[in-house]
């Protein structure tokens, strides 16, 4: 969700105006069937907010002749499957992985421990 709504932040600081959304479960083949309708619409850019999504749109995308840039979201970069305007966010996905294992173990250690929010930039 927090995604979702920094994405609508963006165009509405820039004066964007969303012309489609397009709401599908993650996966490849999801990502492909919503990137075939982003195709037939008037879109210029599209966001795609997972790695399974995005490799599903960039497949999409390799079969269409339509110039739409693509930014994808979730720490896979692809851009050698996509010879078209791309940008990739990635996340540290290592370093949230070993974040959270040790609050993992702190918290298996000392049940009673407060929960702690970490943020990782």
């Amino acid at each position: 969700m927090e995604r979702k709504s920094g994405f609508y932040k963006a165009l509405q600081k820039y004066g964007i105006e969303c012309v489609l959304s397009i709401k599908k479960k993650y996966g490849v083949n999801e990502g492909f069937e919503a990137m075939k309708e982003v195709l037939r619409s008037e879109a210029e850019v599209v966001f795609v907010s997972n790695g399974e999504q995005l490799v599903g749109a960039l497949k999409a995308m390799n079969i269409s002749d339509k110039d739409i840039y693509i930014v994808g979201f979730d720490g896979i970069e692809l851009p050698w499957l996509l010879n078209k305007p791309c940008a990739f966010i990635t996340q540290p996905i290592r370093e949230i992985g070993e974040k959270a294992a040790g609050l993992l173990i702190e918290r298996i250690s000392n049940p009673d421990m407060k929960i702690k929010n970490i943020v990782i930039r």
